[in-house]
């Protein structure tokens, strides 16, 4: 499979991921050798934020000069991970904040201890304006771990993502890791690996990878890894 990886850290230099262009170009080599060709670069957007647009794409072209430079064979698109606030849908329409690959796709993060009435009005306000959010690793709110809420969102027709690592992840000696229930039941519409660079959470999704073409069918796994993502590249609503 032809992996899209849809949320990532690696422009250098912009937010907490990687902090040079040399460890940015390792990660994507990594990340080409397990099976990712296409990568949507997700910088943090914050309500106090002042980093200009144009600082974005002037970091991803040098980015792409370097793979080009070291035939890496990885295609760059822009966007941004959103921490949501009231007035998003408005700098969306201003364009001062970057939707995913230039569609209506927006990735948005809520703060881990966000009440559950939070994330449905922000979610809900971004559809209304014309927008299509993705919940970002939905693994993280405590508020969905309570036994529905998940269903809920996928009730209303949000679109999930969850990280590579998660998967991997021990829940206590016995209590079983819940996402992969998620995983078999569809609430997950997309996998990525939210890397930041080569010192926190390196790419290293093989482990993932293999236990949902274990435990899912291959089709579900095609629709999650490149099927989806796809949509986005594409604009396909």
């Amino acid at each position: 499979m032809n992996i899209i990886d849809m949320h990532c850290h690696i422009l250098p230099g912009l937010d907490d991921g990687a902090q040079s262009l040399e460890e940015a170009v390792r990660a994507l080599q990594e990340a080409k050798k397990q099976g990712i060709d296409q990568v949507i670069l997700t910088p943090h957007h914050y309500p106090d934020s002042d980093m200009p647009i144009e600082l974005i794409f002037q970091t991803m072209k040098q980015l792409e000069d370097a793979i080009q430079e070291n035939e890496i064979g990885i295609k760059l698109y822009p966007g941004h991970e959103c921490l949501y606030y009231t007035d998003l849908p408005e700098k969306l329409d201003k364009q001062e904040v970057l939707t995913l690959a230039g569609s209506r796709y927006v990735l948005v993060e809520f703060l881990e201890n966000v009440h559950y009435r939070e994330i449905l009005y922000g979610m809900r306000q971004l559809k209304e304006a014309g927008y299509i959010p993705i919940l970002a690793h939905y693994e993280r709110y405590r508020t969905l771990m309570q036994k529905g809420k998940v269903a809920k969102l996928k009730d209303e027709g949000f679109l999930l993502q969850l990280n590579f690592d998660t998967v991997q992840r021990q829940y206590g000696l016995l209590k079983k890791n819940p996402y992969l229930g998620d995983l078999k039941k569809g609430y997950v519409d997309f996998m990525s690996s939210d890397c930041h660079g080569m010192k926190y959470r390196k790419y290293f999704i093989e482990p993932s990878v293999d236990w949902m073409l274990q435990n899912l069918s291959a089709e579900k796994t095609k629709e999650i890894l490149v099927d989806n993502p796809s949509k986005i590249i594409n604009h396909i609503y």
